[in-house]
């Protein structure tokens, strides 16, 4: 059995770019894994580029018909046969010394199930350095955003197979985003604060063709945990939310309910997270309650 899993899923990605991201894993300074590349149906060359490569811990496979990346990255989990499954996409590049620097880490914390790193994004030479410690990422999650880069992350299969956790189709384009929340009920999360990969960003990435669909569906996913967070059971008040979310739409009262809401997550954020996140998170909160002032009908 392997220690590690890496679960790469495969689509249309240029020979370049493809041939970058498998050459990053099989050049890790870690040796203990297998590389579980999943052909999602590509219509390009892939499937030749991946069979040149003659490395044993390689497992291909290859979808009968295109399953698209939700289904495919839950394939990828049933097939995972280590101790820790490990992210990648065919679009980036890993650090040579990432699932080296990741394993020692997990190895050592055993209360942490899903394990974030510092990246690097290309070509616009950003650098993401998101919260460290688990209580602030848990709270980020809940209040603010998806502070955790997908193709960096390193799961505790155990905490997966355990809890029957998977990659849910009904959170389209935030699939990811989904999981962590899942995750975070049930380990810690912790970042390394190091940078462990380069993140492609460009036209064709899911990130930047689905922009706003995914906005829309992160804030429910957001708006949805905090009211849980608080104990606020109220559908009628979710439906407002969503409503301004779809159509931008808010009445006097709505907006004075939804922004009473905010405050409350706000005072919540000031008594569970670190000084200079709470001041992010909170900040955040204020911001996206001014946003609802503007959509008010009179």
């Amino acid at each position: 059995m392997p220690k590690v899993s890496v679960i790469m899923p495969v689509h249309n990605e240029p020979e370049l770019v493809l041939k970058s991201a498998i050459n990053s894993i099989l050049n890790q300074t870690f040796k203990d894994f297998e590389f579980i590349i999943i052909n999602d149906c590509s219509e390009n060359n892939a499937e030749d580029i991946i069979l040149s490569y003659k490395d044993s811990r390689i497992k291909y496979y290859k979808n009968d018909i295109n399953l698209k990346i939700i289904k495919t990255l839950n394939k990828g989990l049933d097939i995972a046969q280590g101790e820790y499954i490990a992210r990648m996409d065919a679009d980036d590049i890993s650090y040579k010394y990432r699932l080296e620097e990741q394993v020692k880490f997990l190895d050592n914390n055993a209360n942490v199930g899903l394990l974030n790193a510092r990246t690097y994004i290309f070509p616009a030479n950003q650098h993401i350095m998101p919260p460290i410690e688990s209580n602030d990422i848990k709270y980020f999650l809940r209040y603010c955003a998806n502070c955790i880069t997908h193709p960096v992350i390193m799961l505790r299969t155990k905490v997966i197979k355990e809890n029957n956790l998977k990659y849910q189709e009904d959170a389209l384009h935030i699939e990811d985003y989904k999981l962590w929340l899942d995750i975070s009920r049930y380990s810690e999360i912790y970042t390394l604060p190091k940078e462990l990969i380069s993140y492609r960003k460009w036209e064709k990435s899911v990130s930047q063709t689905y922009a706003m669909l995914q906005y829309i569906n992160s804030r429910k996913l957001i708006f949805t945990e905090i009211l849980n967070d608080l104990e606020i059971n109220n559908e009628d008040l979710k439906n407002s939310y969503f409503n301004y979310l779809e159509n931008r739409y808010l009445s006097p009262r709505q907006y004075l309910e939804l922004d009473n809401v905010f405050n409350k997550a706000s005072q919540k954020i000031i008594n569970n997270v670190s000084q200079n996140w709470a001041f992010y998170i909170i900040n955040s909160l204020k911001q996206h309650s001014n946003e609802l002032y503007k959509s008010i009908h009179w």
